[in-house]
This record gives C-alpha cells, structure tokens and sequence, in this order.
C-alpha cells in the first residue's frame, strides 16, 4: 500500500540520519567540508532538503571520500525525487566507507530499487546479506524487496509481443 511504503521510506530516512550520526567515525579531515555537513544537518532539521543537499555537496567537493555527506546528500536527494543522483551518492559512501558500515548496502540496494534498478539493488542487498548472521535475522521487507528485485530481473529478460494497429487516419496517423 502506498501509506505502508510512505511511512517506510520516513522510517528509513530517520534511520539514516541516526545512523549519519551514531556511526563513530571521524566525519572529516577538512574542516571547511565538517561545516558545511554541519550547516546541511541544520538545514535538513529545518526540513530544508534542498539547502541541505546544497551543503553536503559543497562538504563532498571539499572532502571526496566524506561518507556521512554522501549519505546526507543520498537522503536528500531521495526525498526530493532524484533518483540518478540519489543512487549515485550512495554508491559513493558505500565505496568510500572503509568502515564496511553494513546498513548503508541496504540503502543503496533499496534506492537502486526504488529508482527501477534492480540488478545493482541485487548486487547492493547480496553485500547487505553477507553481515546478516543469518537468515532468520532478514526482515520479511527486505527479503521481499529482494524477491521483487530478482522478479523484476526475469521479467525484463522476457520480450514484450506489442501488435501494432492502425486506429483509422484520424487516430495517431500522420
């Protein structure tokens, strides 16, 4: 249901702002690009998205291996119906956290989703479930969201049999 996927998505953008924070690392060598992630987290407490897109990217152009600002600017992105440039930002964190922060793999993998991707989210989720001890500790959401994924492949490998047909020279004729 679309509620059900709203209330979701709030609920991963949360997690992520919590986890931007709880994640014990180092935001920043460059202490231009830590204001400016500073400045983007105020934005976004003012619920400014596109200010605080703005800043995490200024903070990503002064500091390029800035995890928290890639996944600022992800979320950011994500909610202002950017797809390209959400999936993006959050390959950049994934590939620059050398903490290997497991979470961020379902992020990525949930965003390619979103954004009509499903073999990068195969590939994203498959990182994702390397973490998870076991299978039983796999939310039903995430594993349907793979399943989705992994459907969504096969069906594209399947040709389409469109028959064409003249409506009449009054209908989409030349």
């Amino acid at each position: 249901c679309k509620i059900c996927r709203i209330s979701y998505l709030i609920i991963v953008f949360i997690i992520v702002a919590v986890n931007i924070n709880a994640q014990n690392v180092k935001l920043s060598t460059d202490v231009t690009a830590v204001k400016y992630f500073k400045k983007a987290k105020k934005a976004i407490e003012s619920k400014d998205l596109i200010l605080s897109l703005e800043y995490a990217e200024k903070a990503i152009k002064r500091d390029p291996t800035f995890v928290q600002a890639y996944l600022l600017a992800a979320e950011c992105s994500s909610f202002l119906q950017m797809c390209e440039k959400s999936c993006y930002y959050y390959t950049m964190a994934v590939k620059n956290d050398n903490t290997h922060y497991y979470k961020n793999y379902y992020f990525a993998a949930y965003q390619y989703m979103r954004c009509g991707k499903p073999d990068t989210a195969v590939l994203y989720f498959d990182r994702y479930f390397q973490y998870i001890p076991s299978q039983n500790a796999i939310s039903s959401l995430v594993r349907n969201d793979y399943a989705l994924c992994q459907w969504r492949m096969e069906q594209m490998k399947l040709p389409l049999n469109i028959a064409l047909n003249n409506m009449g020279e009054n209908i989409n004729s030349e």
